[in-house]
């Protein structure tokens, strides 16, 4: 029964974690760590082992263990676990929600929570007494493309970098520089193909040096979704809490196989 682990599997609750309805409603902003998880992060914990799913396919990306022995606070050792994750899975911590399990209400079965990977995470999982069962991260599902224009605001997209990928690459992470940068605001960039405006995605950006920063699903790049990146051009918006969206656009250009080996012949 436990020998494929998808996302679904991940609603039985450990038996450690104990958490009652209030607790899984706890507010989560304005958390810390406190010096006994920080004294237990150095005594007790040696490693963590980590698993990063798809959240839609329940495919697992990468698996893997972040030693603790060098990490003096909660602080420093999520810092490390968001450096392992993204050498690991080419996932940010910000890009990633944690499977929290809780039980069910009575009569129904458990659940599964999907909360940000943040300090109050990690004090949870320092909470629980050894051995501590592993980590079970997912890859934040992009929203439902927006299917109609937004008001247009006054920021505008100075640059896309890459402006050109190949068809079938398994990552793209896209930068994205605009005129200015709320960090308050949530960011998510519209992919709308030039050829076919139903073919539209919607993906998640964060804020990263002063511009934003998003890895494209592998589901978009390989051909998983019922439409996918194919050879041709893409207008990029991007969309400001929801509300607005940036009254300019630029163009990414996807490259068949042929093309990216001609350009190389010509480099």
């Amino acid at each position: 029964e436990d020998g494929g682990q998808g996302v679904g599997d991940l609603a039985r609750p450990g038996p450690s974690r104990g958490a009652s309805g209030a607790e899984a409603s706890r507010p989560r902003k304005g958390s810390s760590p406190n010096s006994s998880n920080a004294e237990r992060l150095r005594g007790d914990l040696d490693e963590l082992r980590v698993h990063v799913y798809d959240a839609t396919s329940g495919k697992e990306h990468a698996a893997f263990v972040v030693p603790a022995h060098a990490c003096p606070t909660a602080s420093h050792f999520l810092y490390t676990l968001g450096r392992f994750c993204e050498f690991e899975s080419g996932f940010r911590l910000e890009e990633l929600r944690w499977l929290r399990a809780v039980p069910g209400g009575a009569g129904r079965g458990p659940r599964v929570q999907r909360l940000p990977c943040d300090l109050a995470m990690l004090e949870e999982v320092l909470s629980m007494p050894p051995p501590r069962p592993p980590l079970f991260l997912c890859v934040a599902p992009a929203p439902r493309a927006l299917e109609h224009a937004l008001p247009p605001c006054n920021v505008r997209i100075k640059s896309v970098s890459p402006s050109k990928i190949a068809q079938g690459v398994s990552t793209v992470k896209l930068a994205v520089a605009l005129s200015a940068v709320a960090q308050s605001a949530s960011y998510m960039l519209l992919i709308v193909s030039q050829s076919n405006a139903s073919n539209r995605w919607s993906v998640p950006a964060i804020v990263v040096d002063g511009q934003l920063q998003c890895h494209l699903p592998e589901e978009m790049l390989s051909g998983s979704y019922d439409t996918s990146l194919t050879p041709g051009t893409y207008d990029i918006y991007v969309v400001l809490d929801l509300k607005e969206q940036t009254e300019n656009r630029k163009v990414l250009t996807v490259l068949s196989p042929s093309d990216v080996d001609s350009s190389d012949s010509d480099g």
